[in-house]
Order: C-alpha cells, then structure tokens, then sequence
C-alpha cells in the first residue's frame, strides 16, 4: 500500500487494476492469475516482479519461462512459496537482476549452476529450501552478493569453495560445516574465517567432520576478527555424532567469537567440556556484552562455565543436558563472594536436568558461612572457605543472589532438592520437580522427617543452629518473594507453601497434576483478593472442584477447565456450590471434558460472565434454560459438542448476546440455518452467527 501511495502510475497490481499499454511500469505484482498477463507490462517492468508461488503454480513451469524471458531487465523477482524440483529457464539471462527469492521452495533440491552468471545479484533468499542439498560449484562467482539466507536449508551438507571470494557479503544466516573429505571441511573454516565483513546473526551447522588436526582447529580463529556480529548458533547435527569428542571440543575452540557478541546458542554439542573463551581468564573482557545464553542437548557435558560471573547476562537457558551434575564449582562461589550472583539474570530456564541436585558442586554457601551439600547434610566450610574465616565461625560476605530474576521455569529436574534464594521472582513455572525441593539458603544438617518446602519458611530463629537447639534441623532464611504467575503440576505442594509468598498471585495454572481432588483451600484463600485468571489443564484424575477452595476467589475473572478426563462438575447443592462467590468471573472456558455432561446450576450466579466457551464436551447433550439469566453474556462459543442437539428457549432471553459461534455440532447446523432453521428464531437477534461444519480439536 505504501509503494503504491509513493509509486503512484510507476506501479501496477494485477488483476485488480487496469493495465494501459501506453503507461511505463516499474513496479508488477502478481498475486493472481485470474486473466492474462500482459507481456508487454512485464518486459517495461525495470525494477520488480512479484510473482508468488500459488500464482506460478496456475501458469506452470513453461508459462513462468515465457514471463521471465519478457522481464530481461528485472532487478527485483519475487518466487517464493513454489512447489516444483527445478527452476523456471531463463533466470540466468536476467543479468540485472539485484534480488531473487526462492523461499519456501521445498521440493528444489539443486540450484542450477547457471545462476552464478547473475553477477550484479545482492540478495539471494533460500530459506525453508528443506530438500536443497548443495549449492553451485561456482558460487564464489555472485561477488557482489551482499545477503544471503539459507536458514532451515536441512538437507545442505556443506558450503561451496571459494566462500572467501564474496567479499561484499555482510549477512549470512547459515553456514554449513562438512563435506565427504578433509579437505573441503578445512577449505569451509578457512572460508569462513575470510568473511569478516558479515553482521547480525550467524548460525553455524556442523555435520560430518573429520580431522587429524585438533590443535590446528583449537587455534583457528575463525569468527575472532567478525566485530559485527551479535547473534551467534552453533549446532552439532546428532545425525554425525560419531565425530569424536575432542574434534567437537576443538571446532567450538577454533570458533571463538568477538567480545562484541551479545546472543550465542549452542544445541547438540557432545564435548565433555566448554571452550575456554566461553569466560576465559578474565570473565568481565572475554564476553563482557553477552545477554543471552541458550544450550541445548548437550548429551556429555558434566560441568558448566560460571555464567554468574557474567555482569550483563539477562537470560540464561539450559535444556536437555543429561549429565549435568552442578550448575558451578564451590570455588567460583567463594572467589566472587564480594559480588553479585547474576547481577543483570532477568529469565532462567532450567529443563530436563535429571542428576543435578542443587547450584554448587560440593554444597551451597550461605550467609553465616556453612556449606551445605545439595542433600542439606552440612559439612562446614572447604579449605578456601576456612581461609575466608568461615570455618572460625566468623561471618563470612555473602552474596546478593538474582537480584533482577523475574522469571524462573524449573521442569524435569527430580533429583534438585535445593535451589539459591530468587527475591524477585515474578513468573515460576514447576514441573517434573522433586517435592522436597527448598528455595533459599540452609544452615546445619537436614532432617528428612522435618524437611520444610517452600519459597521462604524458617524452622529455626536467625541465632539458632543445630548445636544450639541440639536436634538436627533446617533453615531456610526468609526471602520477600511476590509471585505474579505460577504454573505447577503438584497443587500439593503448594498448600506447603508459605502464605507471603503466593499474597499477590496474579495468574495461576495447575497444569498435568496426578491429584483426584484439588489441595488449593488455603492457597486460595491466601490469594483471594489477588488471583484474576486460574487454569486447570490436563489434569487427568481431578473428579470434582469439591473442596479445592474456589469459592474463595472473589476477584478471579477468567477460568479455564481443559482436558480433564474424569472432571464431572457435578450439579451441586445451590446452597453449597461455590460459582455463586465468583462475582467478577467474566470469562469461562470448558475444553475437552468428556465427563461432562450437565452444566452445574451454579453457572447461572455468575452475572458478570461475558464469554462462555464449551468446546468437545462430548457427552452433553443439552444447554439449560437457566442460560437466559446469564444477562451480560456478549459471547457463546459451541465447538466439536457432537451430542448437542438443540439450542434453548432460553436464547431469547441473551439480548446482550452479539457473538455466537458454532462448530461442529452436526445437529445444530440445519437448526440454525437462517431463515427456515428450527432455532434460528431464538438467535436472529444475535449480530454475529458464525455456523461451521467440521470438528475442532
């Protein structure tokens, strides 16, 4: 719309505008084929065609050949999304061609090597090309390429040689170490080594590689001297994992970046150890701009960098890491006893680590200098802590920890037991977690009969220890926490919870817990005046919301109910059912509740409801007529209810209605065909009906 407004008479849209033979284009689109494509439009066109795939699809191959021999003084050409092997003969001959987009091709699997004639092309897009599996020979030829994204290219096994020669290009968002031989995976480091013009974001794939020169690689340098670039992927195809550990070891040596990098990612490294730039002997220069850390599948690792030591990291992953045994050493943890613990950290996510049981390696350093082990036995202080003073008992500097953590997700880790205090937390997310897992610092020796869970609890006063109460106990020192948003499998850990913590919940999602009956009453309670959207999902045992304490959530205003198998809201007692307290309740959700097959009678108390959305509750069969006292209903939603057969009298009576939507509820859709449906009468009044055929899931 812009360019048209600025082009004015210089652009043309077809079909939707006239053409006049006698008008000069610069501009062509064509994103339809309805009618003939006049030629002549084409061979004026100087600057761009835009030719999408649906629309070459409509004209074939020989018919993308005849346009293409019209435009020979194109510089702009738009094909992407198209399905076809080969591309249409003729582009080589566009020798002015500045732009060419090939995206989205996912059958091509050779580029022809008459493409490198176009020798003034500056873009080059292949992007989500899944079955491209090489590029020409001659590629090093398009020297005044300056961008080029092969990204998602899954089938490239290698980059051409000669890369080097392409000494324009600034982006490349892909590039592909391997090849059948030595030599040519040498020749793609030895190329990319030579790009130090590119920018932004860089992901280098490694597939096969073989090489008897370890030491050569380690030294290689090949992203050193790349200042400009921000973003950086490394990923080890798992296809080629019999590479040995020490040639993967050597090639993430060898690609030490600039210290002007801000993102790195690595996913499917099988090394036992990190490089030594990832910190190196001076953490605040090797990486001083670095904000975002993702690793992923890391089958071998056992140990990781000191990331705290990182003063600008704001987001830390760590996925799938199957050996990981501890988050850092206990000597990195007194070295940097005077600062702070991940001073800028604002997102942690920690997935899928099954063995590691706390932070630090031989136990947590806390306050009052006592180290404990991860199973909370406390076994006083190592040798550099004793040098410190704290095995004199004198009080040793502790360190201020997250201080900026807002969120925190903490899934698949049943062996973590024990987690640093996180103040700030806004957003937690638990799943697959131990239930004796405590945040926050332990004094003295853990008794397994007294383990105390939670966000911030203390069983013994700030001057007690074990030798002083002469029992064995635990402290966790309390932490001001005020959770936003919690979502959390096990609603029985939460009635262990402390009460400050959970005050000010804002938003909270019970999702994939084992219970048959919810242990939220005192949570709810606790929160009463705060929580404002709760969602129950997949929790396949949960019969019946009895007891769980939602009566006591006056300001909630959104409930969502999803995939609860054996969920039957059954029809309570109206003086005992607890919809009648949710009075702001606005927006109500239930999806895939097969067991349902009554609406509870208490729905009708809930006067502020605006939304009501049921969808594949197979086994109901009938809305009531008590639906019309729900008066400030604006929208109903009917999806995949298969056993519905009718709508109520009772429609009538929604007169603030304007929204209904129906979907796949075979019997409703003659019923409401407008005019003559048996219940159109009861819905004309509504402005918005959408009836659709067809299920939902």
């Amino acid at each position: 719309d812009l360019a048209l407004e600025v082009g004015g008479r210089d652009f043309l849209v077809l079909p939707s505008a006239m053409y006049d033979p006698d008008r000069k284009i610069r501009y062509l689109s064509i994103p339809d084929l309805s009618e003939n494509i006049p030629l002549t439009a084409i061979k004026t066109s100087h600057v761009i065609l835009q030719l999408q795939g649906y629309a070459l699809r409509l004209i074939g191959e020989d018919g993308a050949s005849k346009i293409i021999s019209y435009g020979r003084c194109l510089r702009f050409l738009d094909l992407h999304g198209v399905s076809s092997r080969t591309m249409p003969s003729g582009i080589s001959r566009l020798i002015h061609l500045r732009y060419l987009d090939l995206s989205s091709w996912k059958k091509l699997e050779v580029l022809p090597r008459s493409i490198t004639k176009l020798r003034n092309l500056q873009v080059l897009k292949l992007k989500w090309c899944g079955n491209l599996r090489a590029l020409p020979v001659h590629f090093s030829r398009l020297v005044n390429l300056r961008y080029l994204d092969i990204s998602d290219c899954e089938a490239l096994s290698h980059m051409p040689t000669g890369m080097k020669e392409l000494t324009c290009l600034h982006t490349l968002t892909w590039f592909v170490v391997g090849g059948d031989s030595e030599k040519v995976q040498m020749s793609n480091l030895e190329d990319l080594k030579a790009l130090v013009n590119l920018k932004d974001d860089l992901t280098i794939e490694i597939k096969e590689f073989r090489s008897n020169e370890t030491s050569k690689i380690k030294k290689g340098a090949y992203l050193l001297d790349k200042q400009h670039l921000k973003e950086l992927g490394f990923v080890f195809d798992p296809r080629y994992r019999q590479r040995q550990e020490d040639v993967e070891e050597a090639l993430l040596e060898g690609f030490q970046p600039n210290h002007n990098l801000r993102t790195m990612q690595i996913k499917g490294y099988a090394g036992v150890k990190f490089p030594s730039w990832v910190l190196g002997e001076n953490p605040t220069t090797s990486l001083p701009l670095l904000v975002k850390i993702e690793l992923e599948n890391l089958p071998r690792l056992k140990h990781l960098p000191s990331f705290s030591q990182l003063r600008s990291l704001e987001k830390l992953s760590l996925w799938d890491i199957p050996n990981l045994e501890y988050m850092e050493s206990e000597s990195s943890y007194v070295s940097s006893a005077h600062m702070t613990f991940y001073p800028s950290l604002r997102e942690l996510w920690v997935v899928n680590l099954p063995k590691v049981k706390g932070w630090w390696r031989d136990g947590v350093m806390v306050g009052d200098g006592v180290m404990v082990d991860a199973e909370g036995d406390g076994r006083g202080c190592s040798s550099s802590t004793r040098e410190q003073g704290g095995g004199n008992g004198h009080e040793m500097p502790s360190l201020l920890l997250f201080p900026n953590l807002s969120r925190l997700t903490i899934e698949q880790c049943p062996s973590m037991k024990l987690f640093p205090p996180c103040p700030h937390v806004e957003e937690l997310t638990l799943k697959g977690f131990n239930e004796e897992l405590v945040f926050g610092e332990r004094i003295g020796r853990a008794d397994n009969h007294n383990q105390t869970s939670g966000l911030s609890t203390t069983t013994a006063s700030s001057g007690d220890t074990a030798a002083d109460t002469g029992v064995e106990s635990v402290r966790v020192v309390p932490q001001v926490v005020a959770l936003k948003k919690l979502q959390i499998d096990n609603s029985g850990f939460m009635s262990r919870l402390p009460e400050e913590p959970i005050q000010g919940l804002y938003d909270l999602k019970i999702d994939c817990s084992e219970e048959e009956r919810l242990s939220t009453a005192e949570v709810f309670r606790s929160c009463a005046s705060s929580l404002q959207f709760l969602e129950i999902i997949e929790c396949k045992k949960l019969k019946s919301l009895r007891g769980g304490g939602i009566e006591h959530l006056t300001y909630l205003q959104t409930l969502k109910l999803v995939a609860c198998d054996e969920l039957e809201l059954e029809d309570e007692d109206e003086n005992r059912t607890p919809w009648n307290s949710l009075h702001n309740l606005s927006s109500l959700h239930l999806w895939f509740l097969p067991k349902v097959a009554n609406l509870p009678k208490g729905i009708q108390f809930l006067t502020a409801l605006h939304s009501l959305h049921i969808a594949s509750c197979s086994s109901l069969r009938a809305l009531p007529e008590w639906l019309g006292c729900l008066s400030s209903l604006r929208s109903l939603a009917l999806w995949s209810c298969d056993e519905l057969k009718s709508l109520p009298e009772a429609m009538r009576d929604l007169t603030s209605l304007t929204r209904l939507d129906i979907m796949g509820c075979p019997h409703l859709n003659d019923r409401c065909r407008r005019p003559d449906g048996a219940d159109w009468p009861k819905i004309c009044h509504v402005s918005n009906i959408i009836v659709k055929e067809g299920g939902w899931n």
